[in-house]
């Protein structure tokens, strides 16, 4: 499957005698994965069921990813009988990530270590072990490969990310403009959303068909709106929405233009259909933390308050370092309060204050949980900040930014959920 282009990340499942640090080389311009069976230890009858079982089951769930271009198995086995490094190895199928890992098993439990490694320096951008009792050897293949796969490709998208960051601009291919301008985007600043925008459209001169950059302006527009940085912010949304359905008609197997087109349609009062679009996404991968999120986030604000923390309590356990942990966060907040317990969302609602790439809506969020606390000395500062950050800020644009399903107009005796209960507390302290 080709991704951006000339781009690839390809994924390959082999099998090695040994394991030797690789060289720092540059593999082409081919991103990939490959999943090694570096050793059995204890009974071999159940390591070897047990690690080729894994191995089968990656490769097979992974090529299920649509970004990820996954080597067939006949390969990576032929490959897997020569005496390669993995430098070797991932050159021979084209690759540039490589999953290694240990199966042990004495019986009655099992020891299994996985890493992603970047086989051009060989450093490793993920690694997790799992411990496990073995009365079903089958069912624990199932745990252990959903919780690697729910972990490699948002490892992959960060290493990506990071460097694109560190190629010179004017080196930059399609694929790394796109990961560039997510990086952008997931900061939450009217500049640096303009450099997204920017990036998403170089990507597309590149090559005009890659559905990601597509997604990408879709975002960028949809964060005018949302930061309240629109002249006009129904354009923007009109924007946001052709885009988000042009990188669904390129490449409808993409989850980020489903993902982009539900929180287009949150924010044009669509709230069933923004789920409708967010299921899409996680029909395509059950993993998608971000989907996850924002399917709890529409939730908090469709009155599904019980299944959006379900949803975003899973997406933190899928990607507990993601660039949204402060939306996660700050979702928390909103649907314990919706639930009626202002006190238990106010620390929910500061710790999403302190995590990187917190913007004003979120302090905003803070001073309503903290005024509906009783703590009002203490919002008050939340709000100068909010002030401070973006000036004119208004109950207004919070509530466009957060529009509650079915309240379409403000209400100034508003006691329900969402939006509105938060608008008039904000009114109350500012």
């Amino acid at each position: 499957m080709t991704v951006g282009g000339e781009d690839r990340r390809r994924i390959s499942t082999i099998q090695l005698r040994e394991m030797a640090a690789p060289g720092a080389h540059l593999l082409a311009l081919r991103h990939g994965a490959s999943v090694l069976r570096e050793g059995l230890f204890g009974r071999a009858e159940d390591g070897d069921v047990l690690a080729t079982g894994l191995a089968v089951d990656l490769t097979s769930r992974l090529s299920q990813l649509p970004n990820l271009s996954v080597t067939a198995w006949a390969s990576s086995t032929h490959v897997a009988a020569l005496d390669l490094t993995p430098k070797e190895a991932a050159s021979r199928l084209g690759v540039r990530y490589l999953v290694q890992g240990t199966a042990q098993c004495d019986g009655l439990r099992a020891r299994v270590t996985v890493a992603l490694l970047d086989a051009t320096d060989g450093r490793e951008e993920w690694s997790e072990h799992f411990d496990r009792a073995l009365p079903d050897l089958f069912a624990l293949q199932d745990d252990i490969t959903g919780a690697v796969i729910a972990a490699i490709e948002p490892a992959i998208e960060r290493a990506e990310m990071q460097r694109a960051l560190l190629t010179p601009p004017g080196s930059l291919n399609a694929w790394e403009c796109f990961h560039r301008g997510l990086w952008h985007c997931f900061r939450f600043t009217d500049s640096d959303n303009e450099h997204a925008h920017q990036l998403f459209q170089r990507a597309i001169k590149i090559d005009p068909r890659f559905s990601r950059a597509y997604a990408g302006l879709s975002f960028t527009h949809y964060s005018r709106a949302f930061l309240d940085a629109a002249p006009v912010p129904g354009d923007d949304i009109r924007r946001a929405l052709d885009f988000a359905r042009q990188s669904i008609d390129l490449d409808g197997r993409d989850v980020m233009g489903h993902w982009c087109l539900g929180r287009v349609l949150f924010r044009s009062r669509e709230h069933d259909q923004a789920l409708g679009a967010v299921d899409r996404a996680l029909d395509i991968n059950p993993n998608f933390a971000q989907g996850h999120y924002v399917r709890g986030f529409i939730g908090a604000h469709a009155g599904l308050h019980a299944e959006s923390l379900a949803s975003v309590d899973l997406a933190e356990r899928l990607s507990p370092f993601d660039p949204l942990r402060f939306a996660m966060k700050a979702c928390h907040a909103v649907a314990i309060t919706n639930q009626g317990a202002p006190r238990d969302a106010v620390e929910w609602a500061i710790r999403a204050t302190q995590e990187p790439n917190a913007h004003f809506h979120v302090l905003a969020v803070a001073a309503g949980c903290l005024e509906l606390a009783g703590r009002s000395d203490e919002a008050r500062p939340y709000v100068e900040r909010v002030m401070a950050q973006h000036p004119g800020y208004s109950v207004e644009a919070f509530q466009r930014a957060f529009p509650n399903k079915d309240e379409p107009e403000p209400r100034a005796d508003a006691r329900g959920s969402g939006s509105l209960w938060y608008s008039s507390r904000l009114r109350a302290i500012g």
